[in-house]
């Protein structure tokens, strides 16, 4: 796994993210509105097509209504397929990965993102198999899609208080937006109420630690156990 983590980092450190200053808050029930009419330019079905296609003509409104409308959709969990996840895991585990074997991680993370098109597993697995494969084409392309994600997250706070808690739709997304912003982990995760606080190592901007609105996933969960 170590070797999987390098390479994310590698690709993080590429896309040259940044804290965004112009951010705002999220209005599930206003993005909601704006995602339904099939004559509105952000009609579901669409941002997903340009998703899917890795367009990076997308806005930030786009992302947003894109990356939060998720929420809207039957295929919505925080979680994925545990059967295609252990697959996976279990090439990784390997002693000897063949080429046969990266192009079934590549199947694997594809059905999963046909489940969910934001799990961030699945596109960091698919994109160590693209390097290992040596496919520049499509790690671009999934590359993009990691883009579009953090954009959208970047897009709805700062993280350095719970009000201006970044957003997101699945709590595996705030360690990979603390990567993509070129923090390591701290070694401290809690939890207050609806949000999430991570903790960093030393970094130039002296920033001790992030916050996460994980209220979406928590909702989701309270809700599902109710229904039982």
């Amino acid at each position: 796994m170590k070797k999987i983590t390098l390479l994310f980092a590698l690709f993080f450190c590429t896309l040259g993210f940044s804290q965004n200053p112009d951010f705002k808050k999220i209005d599930h029930s206003e993005i909601k509105k704006k995602i339904t009419p099939k004559d509105s330019k952000f009609y579901y079905p669409k941002l997903i097509e340009k998703y899917n296609q890795s367009d990076t003509s997308l806005t930030i409104e786009e992302k947003r209504a894109l990356y939060y409308g998720f929420i809207n959709s039957s295929k919505y969990s925080p979680y994925g397929s545990r059967e295609l996840t252990d697959k996976i895991s279990t090439i990784l585990n390997k002693y000897s990965i063949e080429k046969e074997d990266y192009e079934k991680i590549v199947e694997y993370s594809d059905l999963l993102l046909e489940e969910n098109p934001f799990n961030i597993n699945a596109i960091n697995y698919m994109l160590y198999a693209y390097k290992q494969l040596e496919n520049s084409s499509d790690a671009i392309k999934t590359t993009i899609k990691l883009q579009i994600i953090n954009d959208a997250i970047l897009s709805s706070g700062d993280g350095l208080t719970k009000e201006t808690a970044y957003i997101v739709i699945n709590t595996n997304h705030e360690y990979s937006l603390l990567s993509s912003l070129g923090y390591d982990f701290g070694g401290i995760s809690s939890g207050v109420e609806q949000y999430d606080y991570l903790s960093i190592k030393e970094n130039e901007q002296n920033i001790e630690g992030l916050y996460f609105d994980a209220s979406v996933s928590a909702n989701y969960m309270a809700n599902l156990f109710k229904n039982k």
